[in-house]
C-alpha cells in the first residue's frame, strides 16, 4: 500500500504537482495519463521510494516493484538469469554454490577436500533455502513468459537489446513475488504483443 500525503513535486524550479493526497490499496489498478513532461515519471520514482517529494509525505506499506522507463540498472556484464535471480537474492547464493563446486573439484588431499565438502554443503543449503533449483525454473517460466527465449538466459544484460533488457527487468519484479505493489512506467515500451499478453 502506499499512501500520498499532500505532495509536491517539482522538476528543478518548475513546478509538476501542489497538494496531492491519495491512497493506492491492495487490488487497485490505477493508471496515470498526462502530456509529456507532466510529471507522471517524476511520481513514479517517488512513489517507489527513488526520489523525494519537494514537500508532503509519501508512505509505503510493504515491498514496492518499480520498472522503470530507462532499464540500465542493471550491471552490464550480469547474465540475465543472475539478474533475475537477484531479486530474491539468490543470484548471491548460486555464485556461492558454483565456487564450492568448483574449490571441491579443484581439492586435492583429505583436509582440503573435507573443508570443500563443507562449503559446498552450505552453500547448497542457502540456495535450497532460497528455492534452490525451483526457484531457477521458475525465472525461466516467467522470462519464457514475456517472450525471452531461453538462449538468451546465460547472456550478459549488456548484450541485449532494449526491449529484452525491459523484459528482464519486469520478469525481475515478477520473480521478487506477488506480495508488492507493483510501479510500472510505460510497461508497454519495447513489448510486442506476446509479452503483454
Amino acid at each position: 500500500m502506499i499512501t500520498a500525503r499532500d505532495v509536491e513535486l517539482r522538476a528543478g524550479a518548475r513546478l509538476l504537482l501542489t497538494g496531492v493526497s491519495f491512497t493506492v490499496s491492495p487490488g487497485d489498478r490505477i493508471g496515470l495519463v498526462g502530456r509529456n513532461g507532466a510529471g507522471k515519471t517524476t511520481l513514479m520514482t517517488a512513489l517507489a521510494g527513488q526520489s523525494g517529494p519537494t514537500a508532503g509525505d509519501i508512505v509505503r506499506t510493504g515491498p514496492v516493484g518499480f520498472l522503470a522507463q530507462d532499464s540500465r540498472a542493471a550491471d552490464p556484464a550480469v547474465t540475465v538469469t543472475d539478474r533475475i535471480l537477484s531479486a530474491r537474492g539468490l543470484d548471491t547464493a548460486l555464485r556461492t554454490l558454483r565456487e564450492a563446486e568448483a574449490a571441491l573439484a579443484a581439492a586435492t588431499g583429505a583436509p582440503e577436500l573435507d573443508r570443500a565438502m563443507r562449503a559446498y554443503a552450505h552453500a547448497e543449503a542457502a540456495f535450497q533455502a532460497g528455492g534452490g533449483y525451483a526457484a531457477e525454473a521458475e525465472a525461466a517460466r516467467i522470462s519464457a513468459g514475456l517472450g525471452l527465449p531461453e538462449r538468451v538466459l546465460g547472456r550478459p544484460v549488456g548484450a541485449l537489446s532494449g526491449g529484452q533488457k525491459r523484459r528482464v527487468e519486469l520478469a525481475r519484479i515478477l520473480f521478487a513475488g506477488t506480495d508488492r505493489t507493483l510501479l510500472l512506467d510505460e510497461p508497454t515500451n519495447h513489448l510486442d504483443a506476446d509479452s503483454l499478453a
